[in-house]
């Protein structure tokens, strides 16, 4: 892991951890010197700034989530990520906002545990829950528990998974 700053969103300061070996979403934060899908988030920022429970599901190393710390108005954030690695560098990146959940697993129709695959080099990002042991798996709702009705905005990103 390793930390870099680029000016962001508003001309603010950013500083975010990345991947420091090959990983394609750190290259394109470092290389661009800007937010993954930087446009798509401005939207939100602009079209959406306050909130009150926001849930990221396939959180990744926070790139999304690091942003909505920066830029959104909310009560509390939960960050679902199974990927060790993906996780470690998201903590750092949300280190110290009290109002930030992280949870270490992966999401699907039934609560359960299954075995993580990788699907491509250099993609820390791109991993399938698979037969197997070692991983939790929670539902969304069991996620959102007491805040149903107060979950304003779902991001979910589990890599086609997302109908299952």
């Amino acid at each position: 892991m390793k930390q870099i700053s680029f000016k962001s969103y508003l001309d603010k300061e950013i500083s975010l951890y990345v991947h420091d070996t090959a990983d394609v979403i750190s290259f394109e934060i470092e290389r661009d010197k800007r937010w993954f899908e930087q446009d798509l988030l401005e939207h939100i920022a602009n079209a959406h700034r306050f909130h009150g429970v926001i849930v990221d599901v396939g959180a990744n190393i926070g790139n999304h989530s690091k942003f909505f710390m920066e830029y959104l108005v909310f009560q509390r954030m939960i960050c679902v990520e199974p990927h060790i690695t993906n996780y470690n560098i998201l903590r750092a990146n949300t280190d110290g906002d009290e109002r930030v959940e992280l949870v270490r697993a992966a999401c699907g129709a039934q609560p359960g545990e299954c075995g993580l695959v990788s699907l491509l080099d250099r993609n820390y990002g791109m991993v399938k829950c698979a037969q197997g042991t070692g991983t939790k798996i929670v539902t969304v709702d069991d996620l959102c528990g007491g805040y149903h009705e107060r979950v304003t905005l779902l991001k979910i990103d589990v890599e086609g998974d997302e109908v299952a």
